[in-house]
């Protein structure tokens, strides 16, 4: 993620400002809460309304202890969150925050990241985790009564997921609050959820780190070209047929539950062929049907993070059962630091004044018995 902060409206946020919001957003959590005393009859309903309410709040204190410099809140804060996760941390990284509002951040990166929804999501205890994968299968033979069984042997792989730290500033102004109808932790959450799952789905598709690479740079994939022309308007569905044919071939298994993976204009480009005699939709549904998006049978994933611009060689589509070749690990503990010195866009943060939010969270992806991913380019 670009490290770098909007200013909305074109101004800058003082300390001040950032102690303001978070005294709002504190007093109308509170305002919430009595709300909820108030109309809910149910001991019930009211029960989980003040758990939830008091949860969110955790957040609320949490970023106004950081607006003031609170320290010693945030430390004793920080402490306890990295027991609870097992893991250390400082502050010069940056605090874990509460619970509540990591997971509301990782609700919006699941939402938004086809390859998370598709893929083996793992928890990571240290920066690295090894894997342990079949490069190769048993061999199984016919043996007579008595008959000598031959001996076959298997062959080891251990993909290695390696985190990367995302990180990116996050920008607020007073006029967020101004309306109840958007809570400013709700809306804070969101954004960060949009941002970090866009920007790890494009390293997750296109990464080239040795040891890490994305779904299209994996070397040992099984490769397949389009049947004919150089860009990608020239892709037909005669292509995704050979993408199929040859993860047949390899796998049957395999080849059950795997899924396409492309951009939208992609597909775009394939649903409004038509046949060259009569002129009607190859794909055999109206337009206006609310239709899911398959070929032969196989589900297409729309995904924006996949290439879009063409160019001559380049993998733009992937037919693969993610859950098997495709690994996330997730490195936990989401961290946020107030920065007040240097500079963030055009402003300097010493001379304007203000403050930014950085937020930084550790995620690694890795294939395994990459053959199982079927690839298109372009010729």
């Amino acid at each position: 993620m670009e490290e770098k902060k909007n200013i909305v409206n074109e101004e800058v946020l003082t300390k001040a400002d950032f102690k303001n919001i978070a005294e709002e957003v504190t007093a109308k959590f509170e305002e919430s809460l009595e709300r909820g005393k108030k109309f809910n009859t149910s001991p019930e309903s009211e029960k989980a309304i003040v758990e939830d309410l008091e949860k969110r709040n955790e957040t609320v204190k949490f970023i106004n202890a950081m607006s003031e410099g609170n320290k010693t809140f945030l430390n004793g804060f920080n402490k306890t969150r990295a027991k609870a996760l097992n893991e250390a941390t400082g502050s010069a990284g940056g605090y874990l925050v509460p619970e509540e509002f990591e997971k509301s951040i990782v609700k919006f990166v699941d939402q938004y990241s086809q390859i998370r929804q598709n893929a083996t999501i793992l928890s990571m205890s240290s920066d690295v985790k090894r894997l342990n994968a079949l490069t190769t299968d048993p061999t199984v033979y016919i043996v007579d009564e008595l008959g000598t069984i031959s001996g076959s042997s298997i062959v080891l792989a251990e993909p290695v997921l390696t985190a990367k730290k995302y990180a990116g500033f996050i920008d607020w102004s007073s006029e967020v609050i101004e309306d109840s109808e958007l809570p400013l932790i709700n809306l804070i959450a969101e954004r960060l959820g949009i941002a970090i799952a866009s920007k790890e789905q494009t390293e997750f598709i296109q990464g080239v780190t040795s040891g890490s690479e994305g779904l299209l740079q994996a070397s040992g994939v099984t490769a397949t070209a389009l049947v004919t022309g150089t860009t990608f308007a020239n892709i037909t569905w005669d292509d995704l047929a050979d993408m199929q044919s040859s993860l047949q071939s390899i796998s049957i298994s395999d080849n059950q539950n795997a899924k396409y993976f492309m951009h939208s204009s992609i597909y775009n480009t394939l649903r409004q062929q038509k046949a060259s005699t009569s002129g009607n939709y190859i794909l055999p549904v109206s337009p206006t049907s609310n239709m899911p998006a398959q070929a032969w049978g196989k589900e297409i994933v729309i995904c924006n993070s996949m290439p879009s611009t063409t160019a001559t060689g380049t993998k733009f589509v992937a037919y693969t059962d993610l859950k098997k070749h495709g690994f996330i690990g997730d490195r936990r503990g989401v961290t946020m630091k107030m920065l007040d010195q240097g500079v963030v866009g055009s402003v300097n943060l010493a001379t304007a004044d203000a403050q930014a939010l950085r937020v930084t969270k550790r995620s690694a992806f890795v294939t395994a018995l990459a053959t199982g991913i079927v690839t298109l380019a372009t010729n």
